[in-house]
């Protein structure tokens, strides 16, 4: 499994949505969407504290953090000399994690041999660290190859606030809520009517509530319809600012 399979599998087993995650790491719910949608790939930093939020044993650390250090070594890295990284220095960055994830499948080889029984997980752990392992020996020794800069204006991102964000969320809520009630109007409405159609006694209060779930249901759907407009607006708004 690549490294947002297996952050999305522990998340998900620890019953924690990607809002609550993004809470406990201080940070917003895209962003763990782009870590489990494979686009971006969180920093050591951040997978420590992700293994502590969402309390990872030893077997499941190491899986997601040899999952991570495979992805990041089988993605190009142009941005070197960018980053004012000698090729040198970020060979010995890789030896480093190298010789961590073999001393982590020590360990835990030495704990399948201490317990015996079923260590299908921990096996499959070894496995994922060992090709991070040969990932990261082919990159290193690519390290130096010629590569094609893309330009500063294909490097720009341009950041949208989160406000924009939050403020979409509030639309598309507020228009499931109204759309919702006035479904639940309309369907009262229809009971009225299969009543009448089928003959039962009409009282003067049956059509004081029919009138009522009838303002009722235009009321719901306009209200509805107001936020579906408003969440378009901006919908189309951030799509202009993010294209243009």
């Amino acid at each position: 499994m690549n490294f947002a399979e297996v952050l999305k599998k522990y998340r998900r087993s620890s019953g924690i949505t990607q809002i609550e995650l993004a809470k406990l790491l201080d940070t917003h719910q895209p962003i763990i969407s782009n870590f489990e949608s494979g686009r971006t790939v969180p920093t050591p930093q951040e997978i420590e504290r992700i293994v502590e939020a969402l309390k990872l044993n030893e077997a499941e650390s190491a899986q997601l953090k040899g999952a991570s250090i495979q992805q990041s070594a089988s993605e190009p890295t142009p941005l070197v000399n960018e980053r004012g990284i000698s090729s040198s220095d970020l060979t010995k960055e890789f030896n480093t994690q190298i010789l961590d994830l073999r001393n982590s499948i020590n360990s835990i080889s030495d704990r399948i041999s201490t317990n015996g029984g079923d260590n299908g997980e921990l096996a499959s752990a070894i496995s994922d660290m060992q090709s991070a392992i040969a990932d990261l020996q082919k990159t290193s020794s690519d390290i130096t190859a010629p590569v094609a800069l893309p330009s500063k204006d294909e490097l720009q991102v341009r950041l949208i606030s989160t406000t924009n964000f939050d403020r979409l969320e509030e639309y598309r809520s507020g228009e499931n809520k109204w759309f919702s009630f006035g479904c639940l109007f309309a369907g009262m409405l229809g009971g009225i009517l299969v009543n009448i159609i089928t003959g039962a006694s009409i009282s003067p209060n049956t059509w004081v509530v029919g009138g009522t779930f009838i303002v009722g249901s235009v009321l719901c759907f306009l209200s509805g319809y107001n936020y579906s407009k408003k969440a378009t607006a901006l919908t189309n708004k951030l799509t202009h600012q993010n294209n243009g």
